[in-house]
């Protein structure tokens, strides 16, 4: 995907290069477009994640414009 981007990999291509058959991969995701959310998501979740982090440890006793840049830094 990284080479010739989401639209071009097919996922035959995706297949070949990791060693799975098609069935399996059409299986576990379902369509090509779960599949390429899928990394999508994972990421996101993990963003969203550090985020919570972030913000549970921002200053409590700060105007809402002060935590916003502490967590923004």
């Amino acid at each position: 995907m990284s080479t010739h981007g989401d639209e071009a990999t097919t996922i035959a291509a995706l297949s070949q290069a990791i060693g799975l058959n098609v069935s399996s991969i059409c299986r576990h995701f379902g369509s090509q477009a779960r599949l390429l959310a899928a990394p999508m998501e994972r990421g996101a979740q993990g963003f969203l994640s550090s985020l919570e982090a972030v913000l549970r440890a921002a200053p409590k006793r700060r105007t809402p414009q002060a935590r916003l840049r502490w967590v923004m830094a």
